[in-house]
């Protein structure tokens, strides 16, 4: 369950490592025990209270850096704790208290680095003196490599060492060929350490680590000891055995370069995040968790707010949120529930939520214990005496009530006989005065003769109408509702006007609207133009709803008959550039406009080509015919389109149409196969269109010659009946070589040349063996049969 106790059979109050567990210094931690000690994270001091949590839990720790002051070298200062290697200078990194830029080596430099090693003690490091050992030598004025004190030209860079020391040498190598290791560079000429790198500083690639061999090659230090190969020498490398990291410009720990072990989040802040995957940001409150994801960044025990109440979701934090995904205000009874009234108390634990001035019903009978008159026993009564016993539930307290057991009456003034209450049994509607009135009231007077009261009279002057039962101002005999109170005074009268608008609910066609009342032409849009959903044609049925409201729509798209530029085509109504295509390029819309605002340009276009195109078949051997087409998208849109293969009276084919979506300028082939079933010479057409487009984008024929050498034919056979074709096959088929070329020109300009120049030989081709379309072709010509 929630919060449960880790000892229950002994009272405690521990919070931190166990619940409920003997806490002797009232710290959170608990005392050791039995089963749990310090190593399982029990008070390690648990008779003094003590808030450390790094070292050891629950000791005193004056500075509050988490570290004990039974070890912390500096109780009072929060920056640092551990001073490892004994040299007072201490662990944590600069800018905290006397940093250690070596925290595990005992050092006492004190110029360029704190707490290094300086052999020498001249206050310069051994990592930045190039004398480490020698303590007459640390600085080089002139950077030649010689020591002030040894140098012949100390404010004169120079590389002699034969006669004199860091001057000029006249070759300009400072050494004879002999004694030179670089005979062809005349900028160095010793290597100490053997690795490849000169000694010389002013030199090309000098070695930055004369004495010592090593392979650095980044930030301009060359030659110097990389452990971990990352190019960065270890001087240089805030971590040495870590290839991935190199730079830490906040000194948290963490690397820099985002892509290496354990980046740093917040490379240019210092920080100690650790969880969520933001790794070395501000942590104001020390739980692990960023602040900049941290809901709650000053308190240590709660990192999440999931509903932004400012209590946080760890049920074993400060200040727990007892309704963790819902945002609440309570802090009485439980924190962070809904508490509608603001009085402290949540709603779950409020007798009277939305009442800021009262809480607790001890009877539960619906009054705060303060207004209760018998609160200590469940009452309903409300007059005489607030929430006592009322037996006839009639809302008076039984001792104040003149009729106990009869819900109707309690009092009567009169003496008559009749309780006072007007609504009860035989109502004394007249308490104080005695009447003669019998049918609406009893005992009041009746001025008009009609039997009723003059007091529930509503027209008491006015002897056909006493009664309003609905009390809507109209009298029931006139009332065309009587029983429902209305304020209609048209189509009904007295009836029932939601939207009052002053028609019967019976008689409005949107009885819950106001602005419309009538529908002529029964189409769903109310006839007032200016009311909702106004019927701009109210004469006129209609279901347009786009650009006008309720008028005619032949297709159905929603645009009106005289909005739509394509009233019968229900896949397109815009037409931006007038050319008679549709803006809408989708998929199988009609009339499709590729370029739906350049009028010159409107259909999609596609290459066809198939392969092979000629097929001489002898039907006795094999009839059979199989073939390829490739189409290519010409637009840069995606398109649909059908590749379908016309002309089958002579030919029984599988499948006879593909449906290819194609990608802008992209290319698919298809394939096509078939039975021969009759013989000749027979010419099919293969065509693309886009579906819903009422032309083709491109076809392309294939010519078959069909023999059957079981009846005697040959090939020759064919081309001697092509000869004997009727003159007038020879115009046809050359008149509709001429269209064909015209076609394919126009849908394909962009290759206009060569196209025409294939299509031309195809035409020359065609002529020459007399041959025409068949009848399913676009032009719809009959081949000679066989």
């Amino acid at each position: 369950g929630t919060s449960p106790d880790s000892c229950v059979s002994l009272a405690g109050t521990s919070t931190a490592d166990r619940l409920g567990c003997v806490d002797s210094d009232s710290d959170t931690w608990s005392n050791p025990d039995g089963l749990w000690g310090i190593a399982n994270g029990a008070d390690s001091c648990e008779n003094e209270w003590g808030n450390s949590t790094l070292d050891r839990n629950g000791c005193l720790d004056n500075d509050g850096d988490a570290q004990s002051n039974l070890n912390d070298v500096l109780e009072n200062d929060s920056t640092q704790w551990l001073d490892t290697d004994g040299d007072t200078f201490y662990d944590n990194a600069n800018p905290a208290t006397d940093w250690d830029d070596c925290p595990t080596i005992w050092g006492n430099s004190t110029f360029d680095l704190q707490g290094c090693v300086d052999s020498d003690g001249d206050g310069v490091s051994d990592l930045g003196d190039p004398w480490p050992n020698d303590p007459n030598r640390s600085i080089d004025t002139d950077g030649d490599g010689f020591a002030d004190n040894e140098d012949d030209c100390p404010n004169f860079a120079g590389n002699s060492t034969w006669i004199l020391q860091g001057c000029l040498d006249a070759d300009g190598d400072g050494r004879t060929v002999e004694y030179d290791l670089f005979p062809a560079d005349s900028t160095q000429w010793n290597d100490t350490d053997g690795d490849g790198f000169g000694d010389e500083p002013t030199g090309n690639f000098a070695d930055d680590c004369v004495n010592t061999p090593g392979d650095s090659w980044q930030n301009g230090t060359l030659g110097c000891p990389d452990a971990d190969n990352d190019g960065w020498a270890d001087s240089e490398d805030s971590f040495t055995n870590d290839s991935s990291q190199w730079h830490d410009v906040d000194g948290d720990g963490y690397g820099d370069n985002s892509g290496g072990t354990s980046p740093d989040s917040c490379p240019t802040i210092a920080g100690n995040s650790t969880e969520g995957g933001v790794l070395g940001c501000l942590d104001s409150d020390g739980d692990g968790w960023a602040d900049s994801i941290d809901d709650l960044p000053s308190e240590p025990t709660q990192h999440t707010d999931q509903d932004g109440d400012g209590y946080g979701d760890n049920s074993a934090g400060i200040d727990a949120d007892d309704c963790v995904i819902t945002f609440g205000n309570s802090t009485i009874d439980r924190f962070g529930c809904v508490d509608s009234d603001g009085d402290g108390y949540s709603d779950l634990n409020d007798d009277f939520p939305l009442d800021p001035t009262r809480h607790l019903d001890t009877d539960g009978d619906g009054y705060d214990d303060v207004e209760d008159d018998c609160f200590e026993t469940a009452g309903t009564s409300t007059n005489g005496s607030l929430g006592c016993f009322d037996a006839d539930q009639d809302t008076w307290a039984d001792l104040n009530d003149s009729f106990p057991l009869d819900n109707t009456q309690w009092n009567d003034t009169d003496s008559d006989g009749y309780g006072d209450e007007i609504t009860g049994w035989q109502p004394d509607s007249c308490p104080t005065v005695f009447g003669n009135s019998s049918e609406d009231l009893f005992g009041c007077l009746d001025s008009d003769g009609d039997m009723w009261s003059d007091s529930g009279d509503l027209f008491p002057t006015d002897g056909s109408e006493w009664a309003d039962l609905d009390s809507d101002g109209f009298g029931d005999n006139g009332d065309n509702c009587p029983l429902i109170a209305g304020t209609s005074t048209n189509g009904s009268v007295g009836c029932l006007d939601d939207d009052g608008d002053s028609w019967a609910n019976n008689y409005d066609f949107l009885p819950s609207d106001s602005t419309q009342w009538l529908d002529s032409d029964s189409d769903g849009y109310g006839d007032n133009p200016s009311g909702t959903n106004g019927d701009q044609c109210p004469a006129e049925s209609g279901t347009s709803s786009i650009d006008l409201i309720g008028c005619p729509d032949n297709d159905q798209d929603g645009w009106s008959n005289s909005g739509d530029a394509f009233p019968e085509h229900k896949s397109q109504y815009i037409d931006t550039d007038g050319d008679t295509f549709g803006d809408n390029n989708s998929p199988g819309a009609e009339l499709a406009d590729h370029w739906p605002e350049d009028s010159t340009r409107n259909t999609a276009e596609v290459q066809l080509t198939c392969t092979p195109i000629e097929f001489e078949i002898d039907l006795a051997l094999d009839s059979s015919i199989a073939f390829t087409c490739t189409v290519t998208n010409m637009i840069q849109n995606n398109l649909t389109v059908k590749v379908e293969w016309k002309s089958m009276n002579a030919i029984d084919a599988g499948l006879r149409a593909h449906i290819l979506v194609i990608p802008g300028e992209g290319v698919q082939t298809v394939a096509f196969s078939g039975q021969l079933l009759e013989k000749g010479q027979i010419n099919s057409v293969i065509e693309a269109t886009e579906p819903g487009a009422t032309s083709s984008m491109a076809f392309t024929s294939i010519e078959i010659d069909a023999i059957n050498s079981n009846e005697g034919d040959s090939f020759d056979d064919i081309l001697d009946q092509a000869k004997d074709v009727p003159h007038i096959q020879e115009i046809i088929a050359v008149s509709l070589a001429i269209i064909l070329a015209l076609f394919l020109a126009i849908n394909s300009r962009k290759n206009s040349k060569r196209r025409k120049a294939e299509r031309q030989q195809h035409i020359n081709q065609r002529s020459a063996r007399r041959f025409v379309m068949d009848e399913n072709s676009p032009l719809e010509r009959s081949p000679p049969r066989y």
